[in-house]
């Protein structure tokens, strides 16, 4: 009798003990599939990474462009609010 009940729990464990492998390997393609997402995620950040700091610089450079002719206009502008003084020193212009 104590046999047959050693035998049925070790029957009844069997399928138990048998799903560990089943569910190790299943867990591991699992595993190994988010792994292989989590990589090409990966590189797809550090394209986007180097294509966003290419664009801030591509900014900065635009900006710094900008702000130059920003000066070089006001230049102009103020220029051409003043009369030349080759202008006002020509000999036509003392006469009047």
């Amino acid at each position: 009798m104590k046999n047959s009940l050693l035998l049925i729990m070790l029957i009844l464990q069997y399928p138990l003990l048998s799903q560990i492998p089943v569910t190790d390997a299943a867990t591991n393609g699992s595993l190994g599939l988010v792994n292989s997402q989590l990589i090409q995620n990966n590189i797809q950040l550090k394209a986007m990474n180097k294509n966003l700091l290419r664009l801030i610089q591509l900014m900065e450079k635009n900006n710094r462009i900008t702000t130059n002719s920003k000066d070089i206009l006001q230049e102009e502008l103020e220029a051409k609010k003043k009369t030349p003084s080759y202008v006002l020193q020509s000999s036509d212009v003392s006469r009047i």
